[in-house]
Protein backbone atom coordinates (compact mmCIF):
# COMPACT_ATOMS: atom_id res chain seq x y z
CA UNK A 1 0.00 0.00 0.00
CA UNK A 2 2.97 2.25 0.16
CA UNK A 3 4.31 1.74 -2.80
CA UNK A 4 1.55 -0.56 -5.01
CA UNK A 5 -1.07 1.14 -6.66
CA UNK A 6 -3.39 -2.10 -6.12
CA UNK A 7 -2.30 -2.93 -2.50
CA UNK A 8 -3.52 1.01 -1.56
CA UNK A 9 -6.88 0.96 -3.63
CA UNK A 10 -7.42 -2.34 -1.56
CA UNK A 11 -7.09 -0.96 1.85
CA UNK A 12 -9.26 1.89 0.62
CA UNK A 13 -6.74 4.85 -0.18
CA UNK A 14 -7.16 5.60 -4.03
CA UNK A 15 -3.33 6.04 -4.46
CA UNK A 16 0.10 4.59 -2.27
CA UNK A 17 0.70 6.47 0.70
CA UNK A 18 3.39 7.45 3.05
CA UNK A 19 4.20 4.73 6.20
CA UNK A 20 2.92 6.61 9.36
CA UNK A 21 6.91 6.15 10.88
CA UNK A 22 7.87 7.90 7.46
CA UNK A 23 5.63 11.07 8.21
CA UNK A 24 6.46 11.13 11.97
CA UNK A 25 10.30 10.69 11.07
CA UNK A 26 9.86 13.53 9.07
CA UNK A 27 7.99 15.91 11.97
CA UNK A 28 11.17 15.77 14.28
CA UNK A 29 12.98 18.20 12.47
CA UNK A 30 10.62 21.22 12.48
CA UNK A 31 9.09 19.75 15.88
CA UNK A 32 12.92 19.83 17.72
CA UNK A 33 13.39 22.85 15.76
CA UNK A 34 10.24 24.40 17.92
CA UNK A 35 12.14 23.74 20.85
CA UNK A 36 15.65 24.87 19.62
CA UNK A 37 16.19 20.67 20.36
CA UNK A 38 18.49 18.71 18.49
CA UNK A 39 16.25 15.62 16.90
CA UNK A 40 19.26 13.17 18.04
CA UNK A 41 18.09 14.46 21.57
CA UNK A 42 14.16 13.10 21.13
CA UNK A 43 13.38 10.99 24.20
CA UNK A 44 9.80 10.22 23.26
CA UNK A 45 7.54 11.09 20.05
CA UNK A 46 3.99 10.07 20.08
CA UNK A 47 0.97 10.62 18.07
CA UNK A 48 -2.10 9.20 16.62
CA UNK A 49 -2.13 8.97 12.32
CA UNK A 50 -5.69 10.43 11.40
CA UNK A 51 -5.33 10.50 7.63
CA UNK A 52 -2.60 9.26 4.90
CA UNK A 53 -0.36 11.68 3.88
CA UNK A 54 1.03 11.38 0.03
CA UNK A 55 4.26 11.57 -1.26
CA UNK A 56 4.48 15.34 -2.88
CA UNK A 57 1.81 16.78 0.39
CA UNK A 58 3.16 19.78 2.37
CA UNK A 59 2.66 19.13 5.81
CA UNK A 60 2.60 21.54 8.25
CA UNK A 61 3.44 21.14 12.19
CA UNK A 62 1.31 23.28 14.36
CA UNK A 63 3.24 23.05 17.79
CA UNK A 64 2.97 24.29 21.46
CA UNK A 65 4.70 24.31 24.41
CA UNK A 66 4.18 21.42 26.84
CA UNK A 67 7.13 22.41 29.46
CA UNK A 68 10.32 20.18 30.14
CA UNK A 69 11.54 20.24 26.70
CA UNK A 70 8.30 18.97 25.41
CA UNK A 71 5.75 20.28 22.72
CA UNK A 72 2.79 19.30 21.40
CA UNK A 73 2.21 19.26 17.95
CA UNK A 74 -0.79 18.56 15.01
CA UNK A 75 0.27 18.05 11.54
CA UNK A 76 -1.89 19.04 8.56
CA UNK A 77 -1.81 18.35 4.79
CA UNK A 78 -4.11 19.66 2.23
CA UNK A 79 -7.23 19.39 3.53
CA UNK A 80 -7.06 16.84 6.61
CA UNK A 81 -5.50 16.68 9.83
CA UNK A 82 -2.62 13.55 9.21
CA UNK A 83 -1.05 13.22 12.63
CA UNK A 84 -3.29 14.75 16.19
CA UNK A 85 -2.69 14.39 19.43
CA UNK A 86 1.23 14.77 19.11
CA UNK A 87 3.97 15.12 21.62
CA UNK A 88 7.46 14.94 21.59
CA UNK A 89 9.51 14.96 24.29
CA UNK A 90 13.66 16.16 24.08
CA UNK A 91 16.85 15.50 26.42
CA UNK A 92 19.67 17.83 27.55
CA UNK A 93 22.30 17.49 24.43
Amino acid sequence: MHVDPEAAKAAGVARPFLHGLCTMAALTLPVAGALGAHPADLLELQGRFAAPAFPGDRLVAHCWGDGEKGVRFEASGPERTVISGGRARFGHG
